[in-house]
């Protein structure tokens, strides 16, 4: 009976600790999540710096500067790159409200033909009355407020690729993790980077517009697990189904676009990848889930890091081992 009342007491503590953490991390997000980016930045510099250092026998300030330098240069090439998109969007976003009116007539007329009768006039007016031009201009405002953010995530990023790596055993836990997650980060990279090149050079032979903007929105929604690639996928779409219509060019784009995204996402990542993080699919769609639900969109991309760190954390401790098998999909 003690046992059994002793066993509830730690469940019911264990229920609480993660209850209390979890609105933590979430009333916390605005400090949490820049220092999270920069140590995921930071996994993704390390196989530069390490590079450098052993095969060019670089200096380690020397090799950390250049690594520095160039995460710089992305940041400054991808914040002028959204920034140009931004007002592509905002400049098209008219023409393309005049198209989905002019579809939505379509669609009425069709609808009328069957017997479903609506007035022309009223329903042009409720599309010409949708704000998809304020709703660009308040992703535009938001975006900025993240741009205004990377400054925080530049200095950290700064301390911690200048602050020393050093003096850890083999084994150590950080150690590990640096391993695992920079293999991932590296593998990540280069299959979104491939990703949108493809989806870039397809666009372009379909003539369609904002081709730069969905190969970025294709590279970065790459990082999402699972639901990412999905909606990368489907983002073009509206855009050409406008343009084009729903023939040939419309089915092409799609299902060359999904094929890529299938065949590099579920076929080649994997077998690069192979099991570096041994988390199974069930556990990374869980805390893609609670991520998401913490941190919103930013926790969607850090879910994977996150989890293979605290797997790996779990696996130290004799009580918690049981947890960490549990992620990779061992029941007993």
């Amino acid at each position: 009976m003690n046992q059994s009342m002793e066993r509830a007491n730690h469940i019911c503590l264990l229920i609480v600790t993660a209850i209390v953490i979890t609105f933590s991390l979430h009333f916390t997000k605005d400090v949490l999540v820049p220092l999270a980016f920069s140590l995921v930045i930071y996994e993704a510099l390390l196989p530069i710096v390490h590079f450098l250092e052993r095969r060019w026998r670089v200096p380690p300030v020397l090799a950390a500067l250049f690594s520095f330098i160039v995460f710089l240069g992305i940041m400054l090439l991808m914040i002028v790159f959204v920034t140009n998109t931004v007002g592509d969007i905002v400049k098209l976003s008219e023409l393309y409200k005049a198209k989905f009116a002019s579809a939505g007539v379509d669609l009425m007329n069709l609808a009328g033909n069957f017997g479903m009768e609506k007035s022309q006039a009223g329903m042009i007016g409720v599309l010409k009355e949708l704000p998809i031009l304020g709703t660009v201009k308040s992703f535009a405002l938001n975006l900025a407020d993240f741009v205004g953010q990377l400054s925080l995530v530049v200095l950290l990023v700064g301390y911690l690729i200048f602050g020393g790596r050093t003096g850890f055993p083999k084994k150590h836990f950080f150690v590990e993790v640096n391993e695992k997650i920079s293999k991932y980060l590296a593998t990540k990279f280069i299959s979104s980077f491939v990703t949108a090149i493809l989806v870039a050079t397809i666009l372009a032979f379909a003539e369609a517009d904002l081709i730069l903007a969905f190969a970025l929105l294709t590279f970065i929604l790459n990082f999402i697990p699972s639901i990412g690639s999905v909606i990368a996928t489907l983002l073009p779409l509206p855009i050409i189904a406008l343009k084009f219509g729903f023939g040939f060019k419309f089915m092409a784009c799609m299902l060359l676009i999904g094929g890529i995204q299938f065949t590099i996402g579920n076929v080649l990542e994997p077998k690069v990848m192979g099991n570096n993080l041994n988390l199974h699919p069930i556990a990374i769609l869980c805390f893609l889930l609670f991520w998401g639900i913490v941190w919103g969109v930013p926790g969607m991309f850090l879910a994977v890091p996150i989890t293979a760190s605290l797997k790996i954390l779990l696996e130290k401790m004799d009580t918690t081992r049981p947890f960490a098998r549990l992620l990779e999909g061992k029941l007993s």
